[in-house]
């Protein structure tokens, strides 16, 4: 369809061909900065808002007008706008399947926020709990990663808190003892926001495979 097209060139990328490639000496940062319609109508104001209040490329702007004018229809349909809305789809879990290198586009899943994808697992989980009623949350982490576990103390949960240091940082030596047979999950970030902080390296976490 010639909007499609239209927009698919407009989407190619965020960075127009002028700009100096990777390998320049300076980064393009004005440039970037054009991209975004916001920066430049909010003049002497900074955006230090974090990701639920991110600003957006005039790309991305173009193509949820184009949506909105052109096939706001239902999903699933045999007819042309229908199918073009799923097909659209399609290429956006491809495009985030190969930005998180994903074995395959079906592992994409598009939500509201990561809160309320966090309680979708959280109540899926909380409905089979059994023997292994154990959560490990910890101090250092999003309200959304500890709340939604929180919520399931009134189905029989059993939370228990993974503190981090007077350093600030989280200890792998202090989740092991927290860990046995009724461990159901560890809820720990791999960046934790309240400290602009890492987690704990992959090798650490291979302790957590010895409770069993």
């Amino acid at each position: 369809m010639p909007g499609a097209k239209v927009l698919e060139s407009k989407s190619q990328g965020v960075l127009s061909p002028q700009v100096p490639s990777a390998l320049s000496a300076q980064f393009p940062v004005e440039a970037v900065r054009a991209a975004f319609p916001a920066l430049t109508r909010a003049k002497q104001f900074v955006f230090f808002d974090n990701a639920a209040g991110a600003q957006v490329p005039q790309v991305v702007l173009d193509a949820v007008n184009h949506h909105l004018l052109e096939c706001n229809v239902q999903r699933g349909g045999r007819y042309a706008k229908s199918r073009e809305v799923d097909e659209t789809i399609l290429r956006a879990r491809q495009s985030v399947a190969d930005l998180v290198n994903a074995y395959d586009s079906s592992e994409i899943a598009f939500g509201m926020n990561a809160t309320s994808f966090i309680r979708l697992v959280s109540l899926a989980i909380g409905q089979t709990l059994g023997k292994r009623r154990e959560i490990v949350v910890t101090d250092l982490d999003h309200e959304a990663n500890v709340a939604t576990w929180l919520a399931l103390e009134q189905l029989g949960a059993k939370i228990l808190w993974w503190k981090f240091r007077d350093n600030g940082s989280l200890h792998v030596d202090d989740l092991v003892p927290l860990l046995s047979s009724a461990t159901r999950l560890v809820a720990c970030t791999a960046w934790s926001l309240a400290r602009l902080l890492r987690m704990p390296s992959a090798p650490s976490w291979m302790s957590l495979r010895q409770p069993g």
